[in-house]
């Protein structure tokens, strides 16, 4: 049952995260990757290796996306916070 809670959550996540960028609500995205997280972290039994490991992974995308548009490999054309 946790596999298809986790599985459904970042589905749900994904899409709203695609969306909110979509119509210029960056912050759609944020909200609900950060309930599920949240009712994630609130169903493990081994709480803490969940939220190191979504921090790793948090700063490791952040790091790495962040690399990306250093590079120029990414334009991005019609972004809000740009």
């Amino acid at each position: 049952m946790n596999t298809l809670f986790n599985f459904i959550g970042f589905q749900i996540s994904w899409f709203a995260s695609v969306l909110g960028g979509a119509h210029r609500m960056p912050w759609l995205g944020t909200v609900v990757v950060c309930l599920w997280l949240f009712m994630h972290v609130y169903m493990t039994h081994d709480r803490l290796t969940e939220v190191s490991l979504a921090v790793t992974a948090g700063a490791l995308g952040f790091l790495l996306d962040g690399l990306v548009i250093a590079c120029g490999e990414f334009y991005p054309r019609h972004c809000a916070l740009l």
